[in-house]
């Protein structure tokens, strides 16, 4: 599971902020100099992107550091593989909807948005 992690992350990074700067890059749009990572531009799912993508970095540690501590206290068992597949099947699903959604104030809280009274 932990390799699947970052697997993914390589994954999440490659098709989304690589694919976007690489096409500009390669259409003489961008420079490779362009991309600097204290400005924040481009379109908005590139922005989700980056930001799904370094959330992926921010956890892949503690991911590593528990898999690591079920390693060394030679713990395991159908619980910690049910929990392991769980963790990374919830990261892919969490990084899509942040780079496929708009944010609002519903989708973070998953609860369908308010309505206006009548």
């Amino acid at each position: 599971m932990l390799l699947g992690f970052a697997g993914w992350t390589v994954l999440l990074l490659s098709a989304t902020v690589g694919v976007y700067r690489w096409t500009r890059i390669l259409r003489g749009r961008a420079s490779v100099s362009s991309f600097r990572a204290d400005q924040v531009e481009g379109e908005d799912w590139y922005r989700r992107s980056m930001r799904a993508h370094a959330n992926c970095i921010e956890n892949l540690p503690v991911f590593g550091a528990i898999v690591l501590a079920l390693d060394v206290g030679d713990v395991g068992g159908p619980v910690v593989n049910v929990l392991s597949i769980l963790v990374l099947i919830s990261r892919v699903l969490q990084s899509l909807v942040h780079v496929s959604h708009v944010q609002t104030d519903s989708l973070p809280n998953l609860s369908p948005p308010e309505r206006a009274p009548r």
